[in-house]
């Protein structure tokens, strides 16, 4: 309604505007009362009549159509436009609030709404965004008259109660509650229920949702560590992956999982699960898993695709573009060296998406270089300019390289070097357009 009447009154004073302006034109007449003695001049203004009514009756039609576009223009472009929409926009919002039938989201409304999901289907990550009562829930807890933001309280304890509920969505709706109750983690208790429930879990998105719930909890409760590290040895790849995540984010502290992640890289089956593990192997940032790491990614048996997440897992233990090691590996340094210079070079090796991986070096942490005294630029410069400068590696990789060695400060003539090595035909056209590019702009 108040969207309306604002709307309403905008028109109306840009209308006012519009008759104003027409004014002067209803005043000629009086200029022509001196020539009452011209009739043949005054006859044809009375012929039209005829013609005037047309006009008269498509006047206000067009009236509202240049009214409508002036409005629209005002209320696009111009601030105070802009605006009455916000405010037009929260009349709305508190008309569908006061109008609103559905009982307020009192906490025995809530537990219904939850209960309800029963319907719903659970798919990978979640129920699904499409199921009816699922949209219900998400809805009363967006209204403005609900008290919702009053039930913080009672959510561990909605949690818990529903937790064995037959349904996987109730399931796994209640294990999210349980992990919101308390900022910085989940309560001792309600761990050790989800801990207690996950053993007898059949659904596997449950299963990872319980995981990726307490996965946070590891460095002050080491019940979750040991829990997650049962989980790697799950029949299900899902939940070995969920493992893996939480373990390799929060798990540097946590006891055996260094040893845990040594038989993960030696053993696991699924090529896509030890991928992902020696990808993220890194991030525990301990050189005991750089021997089995190296190996995998320099064995002309791994696939591609090991071969790069090994080699990204050996960059992340000494440089990472967000959260730097806490303690860079100078031995997973002089690994990333010798993977850069290693031969035969080619699509896949150096893989091409490895050029990203060293974006923290552009603009390094002053607490990084504090700790990573071992990085030479010189000595890294180099070991870059090998790839760029043979012709059987990637171009992609090639040409990142380039603009790598350009943020990273290295001089000019390394490039012209690079330059006068590169064949401008093929893929190596590539190479030198983009070292032109560079050598133009570096002083």
């Amino acid at each position: 309604m108040l969207r309306s009447i604002t709307i309403a009154a905008l028109l109306l004073a840009i209308a006012a505007g519009c008759e104003k302006g027409k004014e002067p034109a209803k005043a000629e007449p009086a200029k022509a009362e001196p020539a009452k003695a011209e009739p043949a001049k005054a006859e044809p203004a009375k012929a039209e009549p005829a013609k005037a009514e047309p006009a008269a009756k498509a006047e206000p039609d067009a009236l509202a159509d240049a009214v409508a576009a002036k409005a629209k223009q005002v209320l696009d472009d111009s601030e105070a436009g802009k605006q009455l929409k916000d405010l037009a926009a929260k009349g709305e919002q508190l008309k569908d609030t006061l109008e609103d039938k559905a009982p307020p989201l009192t906490p025995e409304r809530y537990e219904e709404l939850v209960v309800a999901l029963a319907s719903c289907q659970l798919k990978e990550g979640g129920i699904d965004s499409g199921c009816e009562k699922y949209t219900e829930l998400q809805k009363a807890k967006q209204n403005k008259a609900s008290l919702f933001k009053d039930l913080a309280g009672m959510h561990s304890k909605l949690g818990r109660k529903h937790m064995g509920h037959k349904s996987p969505a109730v399931r796994y709706y209640a294990v999210g509650l349980m992990g919101s109750a308390f900022a910085g983690g989940v309560a001792a208790d309600d761990v050790a229920a989800i801990i207690k429930a996950a053993k007898k879990e059949k659904d596997i998105e449950v299963l990872a949702h319980m995981i990726d719930t307490i996965g946070s909890n590891q460095a002050k409760n080491p019940a979750v560590g040991k829990f997650l590290l049962g989980m790697l040895r799950h029949k299900q790849a899902r939940i070995r992956k969920a493992a893996i995540s939480e373990l390799a984010a929060w798990g540097k502290k946590t006891k055996g999982v260094v040893p845990a992640f040594t038989q993960v890289l030696k053993k696991e089956k699924d090529p896509a699960i030890k991928a992902y593990a020696c990808e993220r192997a890194g991030e525990l940032e301990s050189d005991k898993l750089l021997p089995v790491m190296r190996q995998l990614a320099t064995s002309k048996k791994s696939s591609p695709d090991l071969h790069e997440a090994c080699f990204k897992g050996i960059v992340n233990m000494w440089t990472r573009y967000v959260h730097a090691p806490e303690k860079p590996s100078k031995k997973a340094y002089q690994a990333t060296l010798a993977l850069l210079e290693a031969k035969p070079r080619d699509d896949n090796r150096p893989p091409w998406t490895i050029v990203s991986y060293f974006n923290g070096l552009q603009k390094p942490d002053a607490a990084w270089s504090g700790k990573a005294g071992f990085f030479k630029k010189p000595q890294f410069h180099k070991a870059v300019s090998k790839v760029i400068g043979d012709p059987k590696a990637n171009w992609m990789a090639r040409t990142g390289f380039v603009d790598l060695l350009a943020n990273t400060g290295a001089p000019k003539q390394v490039f012209a070097d690079l330059r006068k090595a590169c064949k401008a035909e093929g893929d190596d056209s590539h190479v030198v357009k983009k070292l032109d590019e560079v050598l133009a702009k570096t002083p």
